[in-house]
């Protein structure tokens, strides 16, 4: 496989505002730094030449000229960024060109599934829960279940989240509750199946994992780790989503065509989100999954994106400013908008308008303002579990195996996977993913 080399871009321009310096509460680069060190480190910025921040991001090129620009018109100080591109239909050796990255580099941002990965390696550091209780205070409280499903590791703080896209029920008409996956699957063909899910080479796994979200018995066996996802439970949740797929006008379509679809009102109807939100036009009808309520426990997309602070991190105040910043600081809004995956991942503070933003965004801050979170694919390799899991949801999708064939080859793949990696340490890292200390 041909791996994509980082593109730099480096700008001259980058250092805190007043508002920036508000919401500079984060940790610094290591456990015993302090406030007095930070602030130490800050007054003595003014008198050496600034030295530029180093931040590895993995994503879309189009996101580096959004985010640089915006904190262009709050800060000052030089930046040196790489970018990785992100191929999520094509993950495998995305962790290796990271944690490469991660040992030269202050602030890391990266899909979720990667976490896991660094916090074994010690390649980044957690985050105090008194600066983040600063944070809280100058820009809002990360909502519930963000806190608790991407925010936090084995307990502890770890990352600063920039993104929680969910998806929701999209109709161009007024629904009644639909209470299940069957449910679902009447309603397309009342609607002669013009509707699509995100079925997008990247995307089925997930689409498949927020299907089969109501299981207890999550992914592994607690004991032994072993794979349960060619257990009946889950061969029917596939057996339903290949019936609904083949109902379907439109195929292999990502969530953001499906909500463009609905909004344009070339499909009635569907399951999707607007990946960019500042596409959110359109009288778009929003529900909850099918079967879901205000007490379902939310599961996030593997690809999420968050940010860390690295060990190899050599200037906290910037880092953290930095990072605060784009998780709710004057100005990130607009650049939130405006980059794939990004959404608000804060309670609206006392000063905004409780009808600001789209519908969706009010319809994903309700939900997730639930605390009761599973864990994605938050494993030693899990770009890896997630590319075998993606092809096999394709091909029966496709009619090329059956549901059955195909879990259990996602099975003994994961397995492998498993074997490979070590049963010991990735039970460990498996269970310190659903907040146990390992």
């Amino acid at each position: 496989m041909t791996t994509q080399q980082p593109i730099r871009l480096t700008r001259r321009r980058l250092l805190g505002s007043s508002a920036a310096v508000a919401a500079s509460a984060l940790v610094g680069c290591d456990r015993a730094s302090t406030n007095s060190g930070d602030q130490s480190n800050t007054a003595s910025e003014a008198k050496r030449p600034l030295v530029p921040l180093r931040l590895t991001m993995v994503g879309d090129p189009a996101a580096l000229e959004v985010i640089t620009r915006g904190w262009d018109t709050v800060a000052e100080h030089p930046v040196d960024i790489d970018l990785i591109p992100l191929d999520r239909s094509k993950p495998e050796g995305l962790a290796e060109q990271v944690i490469a990255a991660a040992e030269q580099t202050d602030v890391l941002i990266l899909p979720l599934v990667l976490t896991a990965e660094l916090i074994q390696r010690e390649l980044v550091v957690p985050l105090s829960g008194e600066a983040f209780e600063t944070a809280d205070q100058s820009l809002g409280a990360i909502v519930p279940a963000v806190r608790n499903g991407a925010a936090r590791f084995a307990g502890e703080i770890y990352t600063v989240p920039l993104g929680s896209p969910l998806p929701f029920l999209l109709s161009v008409e007024e629904l009644e509750s639909v209470d299940s996956w069957q449910a679902y699957d009447r309603l397309v063909q009342r609607w002669d199946g013009e509707a699509a899910e995100p079925t997008a080479p990247g995307w089925a796994a997930a689409m498949w994992l927020w299907r089969s979200a109501a299981e207890r018995n999550w992914l592994f066996g607690r004991e032994y780790l072993e794979p349960l996802v060619d257990t009946e439970p889950y061969v029917r949740s596939l057996e339903q989503m290949v019936q609904t797929c083949s109902r379907y006008q439109s195929k292999g379509l990502t969530p953001q065509q499906v909500w463009q679809g609905v909004a344009s009102s070339e499909l009635r109807g569907g399951i999707g989100f607007p990946e960019l939100r500042s596409e959110v036009e359109g009288n778009v009808i929003i529900a909850g999954l099918p079967g879901t309520s205000d007490r379902s426990r939310v599961l996030f997309d593997p690809f999420s994106p968050v940010s860390l602070l690295a060990s190899s991190c050599r200037q906290s105040a910037v880092a953290k400013r930095f990072m605060t910043w784009m998780s709710g600081g004057e100005g990130s809004r607009t650049v939130r908008r405006e980059v794939r995956g990004m959404t608000d991942t804060r309670v609206p503070g006392a000063s905004s308008s409780s009808t600001e933003g789209s519908n969706y965004d009010r319809q994903l801050t309700a939900r997730l303002s639930s605390p009761v979170t599973m864990p994605t694919l938050q494993l030693l390799g899990g770009c890896e579990y997630y590319a075998v899991l993606d092809e096999q949801v394709i091909r029966a999708i496709n009619e090329e195996v059956s549901p059955s064939e195909a879990l259990g080859n996602v099975a003994e793949q994961w397995q492998a996977i498993t074997d490979r990696v070590g049963t010991k340490d990735q039970r460990r890292v498996w269970r310190r993913a659903q907040g146990m200390r390992g």
